[in-house]
């Protein structure tokens, strides 16, 4: 069964849980898929379908909250679980808006990432692997140790080019994702002719961004790679 929810898309300046917030026909309907815990709405400036999944039934509508900038216009709005808080709609009004936005989460998703990569040992390949289809977003890093490249070359009977294929590891605990829920939301949440841009230049600022972080620090071999690699 769905359940409707509506959020404004004008209220008061500052924080607001769903009870707080006035019912009105100018908002942003929210469809709850009750059978399937999916949670769905149209973008209202590019008219994108924007899709959680996996939303809890015990989180409707209380754990959704709305935020409102000083003029009053809805800013974003994210959903609050017990271990991580989801975006859900973030106001982007034109292309350069997608672009710092991009820019903000990639440099803080890296920052992060790059301090899970620093405490691993012996590293001889970093991989960046990433996919986009216009829809679904993935966009991770993949640490290999000297001793995983071995058998791999090992595996592919001594194919040494078999170590600069991400996809032949395992993956994985040694496979480190970003928020990828909130980086398809900004892009849907983007003009539609511009997503596979920002994608673009999310990928390069994540490879520039963990290079910058991680360049002096790492414990890797001699003969160690960092490979950027597209997957299909």
């Amino acid at each position: 069964m769905d359940i409707y929810y509506n959020v404004p898309l004008r209220f008061s300046a500052g924080k607001f849980g769903f009870y707080e917030l006035p019912q009105t026909e100018e908002g942003i309907e929210l469809c709850y898929d009750d059978d399937y815990d999916i949670l769905s709405y149209d973008e209202p400036k590019y008219k994108s379908e924007v899709k959680l999944y996996s939303v809890p039934k015990e989180l409707m509508p209380k754990a959704i909250a709305a935020y409102y900038n000083g003029s009053g216009a809805l800013e974003r709005i994210e959903i609050a679980s017990a271990d991580k808080i989801r975006l859900l709609y973030i106001r982007l009004v034109d292309t350069s808006s997608s672009e710092t936005c991009i820019e903000e989460f990639i440099k803080k998703q890296s920052d992060k990432l790059s301090e899970e990569i620093l405490k691993r040992r012996n590293i001889a390949r970093l991989f960046i692997d990433y996919y986009y289809d216009g829809e679904n977003a993935d966009l991770a890093v993949e640490t290999a140790t000297a001793e995983e490249m071995k058998e791999v070359v090992e595996y592919y009977h001594g194919d040494l080019d078999a170590a600069d294929n991400g996809g032949n590891y395992p993956g994985g605990d040694n496979r480190i994702k970003f928020d990828d829920e909130a980086l398809g939301v900004i892009l849907l949440c983007s003009e539609k002719n511009y997503r596979h841009k920002l994608f673009d230049s999310a990928v390069k600022l994540a490879e520039n961004r963990i290079l910058e972080n991680i360049s002096d620090r790492l414990d890797k071999t001699e003969d160690f790679k960092f490979i950027s690699e597209e997957y299909d």
